[in-house]
Parts: C-alpha cells; sequence; structure tokens
C-alpha cells in the first residue's frame, strides 16, 4: 500500500533494512520484520533522499500552499 501512495518506497525500505526487495518481501511474508524494526530505517532513508528537497519545496508558494491543504484535510478528518 506504501508503494502506490509513494514510488520507491518498497525499494528504500529495503535500503533500510540492508536486505535485498525480494528478501524483504520474503521477510514481509512470513511476518519476520516488525514495523518497529522498517519504519524507523525506512524513514532515515526517505530523509537521506527526499529531505532536503522536501524543505527547500516548502519554502516555495506551491510548497506553502500544498502543506496549507493538508493540514484543512486533516483537520476536517478531525471532525469526523
Amino acid at each position: 500500500q506504501l508503494s502506490e501512495r509513494l514510488p520507491g518506497a518498497f525499494r528504500l525500505a529495503a535500503e533500510g533494512m540492508k536486505v535485498s526487495q525480494a528478501e524483504l518481501g520474503k521477510m514481509i511474508t512470513t511476518g519476520s520484520v516488525m514495523a518497529d524494526d522498517l519504519l524507523p530505517k525506512l524513514a532515515q532513508r526517505l530523509d537521506e533522499v527526499y529531505g532536503k528537497k522536501a524543505q527547500d519545496n516548502l519554502k516555495t508558494f506551491s510548497g506553502a500552499w500544498t502543506r496549507a491543504l493538508n493540514e484543512i484535510g486533516l483537520a476536517l478528518q478531525g471532525l469526523d
């Protein structure tokens, strides 16, 4: 599901875990990978790959607008 929303996420997760994509797929299928282990490593890789660019994008009007729309969407979800 994550790879549908963020192309390349599975590859970055495998890199973070220091295994091949095939190995990570097998680990997930067998239940031998825990979210507590995977998610921090994926977050680290995402920051390494996209962190600086994402921060720079927030400084543009388009980035600020997108952030504002995201915040409004989250606020509206909280009203449900």
